[in-house]
């Protein structure tokens, strides 16, 4: 691997030094700038896509579209909408110059314009069902809720999953008392948490359910669930027998307006041997370092498109980790260690990783390390939803412009009771938003 790196920096290295020689060198240019894009170093790429965009009488469809997305990645938005309104004017018909026109929207906050470009493209192609969902995720957002669950549940489906399920009656709100109905993930780990909440509304009403997921929620959802089935496997469905079905998502459209999961007891339960068990060894090493006080923590999502509004770094985090008496402990999935080492060389040992709990493959150990905090601290990534159905207190750090799952301005949220929310004011500044996270802290421990 580190031969591979310095392999390409000896190649962009070459190719600067080709540019410094000859700054119209096209070939060079076309060369640097895609390197720069695979390794999301836009910030870099873009004086390399702007020059190309600028030499080509009729710029590509494709390179517009990179140049814009380098744009949005680096806070250009309005810079990006320029170049994609520019660029339709070139290619009316292009879907994916509209879909990033509606992602800038987005990012600019105007999500109604965002709205409407995604009703513009379901009405270029009415099987443009994915369009037509992201218009209902935007009234959702800006609570227009019965249009929104109407549009958001044409979101487009997993084929082969929906196979499966397809000889079974799909649930559209009828009494389920006495009824069995099989509900089924369709979408990640984070969402089909966060759409669980709503089964026990389901298990109320007397209906018989069972929830087919992925295996790495079935050992959490087992000791939460009595008297809920839960499978993992296609054949235990396909050899069952069931009065209806539903995906996990469709349950929002029938049950949302009637049962509020965060007016409710949280709904899964960790392990609490194993959370003991975490709890003692994390205060043991705590106290090693003169603190008590247990916090967890998680900073990044690889979503590719919206990932960058919603990370914060641990530099940016300073303020927090700064603070007297408290022990953080990672939740973060992924390879995160270099960050963690250059933030401990400024605060020794301020971040502890637990090598023993695999944050993405065991989430029932996930669990447990969750309900071994005090508190947790997190960005809108799947750790969010599993903290708050555990019902342990969260901090939840939402960008300007949230998914529609957080709403626009609600200090509160209807999915968990144990989620307490800070908004950011401007997108990409949490400048504001950490400063208040490090005052309610400081508040919780009596200091001024």
């Amino acid at each position: 691997m580190e031969r591979s790196a310095e392999s390409i920096n000896e190649v962009l290295k070459k190719a600067r030094d080709a540019i410094r020689k000859n700054p119209k060198d096209e070939s060079m240019h076309n060369l640097i700038a895609p390197v720069y894009e695979s390794y999301g170093r836009y910030q870099e790429a873009l004086p390399h896509l702007a020059f190309l965009v600028s030499v080509e009488r009729t710029p590509s469809e494709g390179l517009l579209h990179r140049y814009a997305y380098a744009l949005q990645q680096t806070g250009a938005f309005t810079n990006a909408q320029q170049v994609l309104e520019k660029a339709l004017l070139q290619y009316p018909h292009s879907k994916s110059l509209k879909n990033s026109l509606a992602l800038t929207f987005i990012l600019l906050c105007q999500h109604e314009k965002a709205r409407q470009t995604y009703m513009g493209l379901y009405n270029d192609n009415n099987d443009d069902t994915h369009a037509l969902a992201m218009a209902g995720a935007m009234s959702l957002l800006i609570s227009n809720m019965q249009t929104g669950f109407k549009e958001y549940a044409s979101r487009p489906l997993d084929p082969q999953e929906a196979k499966i399920f397809e000889p079974f009656v799909q649930w559209a709100g009828q009494p389920v008392t006495g009824k069995s109905i099989v509900c089924w993930t369709e979408q990640g780990i984070g969402d089909a948490i966060m759409f669980i909440s709503l089964v026990p509304h389901l298990v109320a009403q007397g209906a018989h359910v069972t929830l087919a997921v992925n295996p790495r929620l079935t050992p959490l959802l087992e000791r939460s669930f009595a008297g809920v089935r839960v499978v993992s496997s296609s054949d235990e469905i396909t050899n069952g027998q069931f009065d209806y079905q539903i995906s996990l998502g469709g349950l929002m459209e029938h049950i949302l307006p009637v049962y509020q999961p965060s007016n409710h007891p949280p709904y899964l339960k960790a392990d609490s041997d194993k959370s003991q068990m975490l709890r003692a060894r994390y205060l043991d090493i705590a106290k090693q370092h003169g603190r008590s006080r247990l916090i967890g923590l998680a900073w990044h999502t690889t979503n590719p498109q919206v990932g960058f509004t919603r990370n914060i770094s641990l530099m940016d985090l300073k303020p927090v980790l700064s603070l007297p008496d408290i022990q953080f402990v990672s939740l973060q999935y992924g390879q995160h260690d270099k960050d963690i080492a250059e933030i401990n060389k400024q605060f020794p040992n301020i971040i502890w990783s637990d090598e023993q709990v695999d944050a993405f493959n065991d989430l029932d150990g996930l669990a447990a390390q969750m309900m071994a905090m005090d508190e947790i601290i997190t960005i809108a990534n799947a750790t969010a939803h599993l903290s708050g159905s555990l019902g342990v207190a969260t901090t939840l750090l939402v960008p300007a412009s949230p998914d529609w799952r957080w709403k626009l301005h609600d200090p509160s949220n209807v999915w968990y009771q144990s989620v307490h929310l800070e908004r950011q004011e401007m997108l990409l500044n949490w400048k504001s938003v950490v400063k208040r996270v490090r005052n309610n802290l400081m508040a919780k421990q009596g200091v001024s």
